[in-house]
């Protein structure tokens, strides 16, 4: 099976999706992530990066990370994937204004740093926001783990 997390730069929440999926070892589960507009992003986004490790890293799956970050999406991963799962409606839209988004896919609703005018400044409430986020990719991939013990 291949899971194909979305967001936008590919750095933040489809990082920590990706890396906690991959973290739970189950067999013959491919895990990818992608953005999309990662490469547009990706300079700006080269500060994040480290933050995003140091978070994986308090959580002990550092170690299950890929070792970059912008993966632009691509059609060929999208139509190959058994579960795309898109972190928002705002990536679902952009992803349907630039790919055929296949049937299979899922929204969540994980918000993003900056979406929709917030600016977070103090670095202790973007801490705040990364951890919250987490915790919020962590329950939504464990729900969706627990869904596929269900289809046995």
């Amino acid at each position: 099976m291949v899971i194909y997390f979305i967001c936008r730069g590919n750095v933040f929440r489809s990082m920590i999706a990706e890396t906690y999926l991959r973290s739970l070892n189950i067999p013959n589960v491919t895990v990818l992530s992608g953005g999309t507009v990662a490469s547009r992003y990706r300079e700006s986004n080269a500060r994040v990066y480290p933050e995003i490790r140091a978070l994986l890293k308090n959580h002990g799956i550092e170690k299950y990370m890929k070792n970059h970050y912008g993966d632009d999406v691509e059609q060929r991963l999208l139509d190959t994937s058994d579960r795309v799962i898109c972190l928002n409606s705002i990536i679902y839209d952009e992803l349907r204004a630039s790919f055929k988004v296949p049937d299979n896919t899922e929204v969540w609703n994980v918000a993003d740093v900056d979406e929709t005018g917030r600016v977070i400044e103090a670095e202790e409430d973007r801490e705040a926001f990364r951890d919250g986020s987490y915790e919020l990719i962590i329950k939504n991939v464990d729900a969706l783990v627990a869904s596929w013990a269900q289809l046995k």
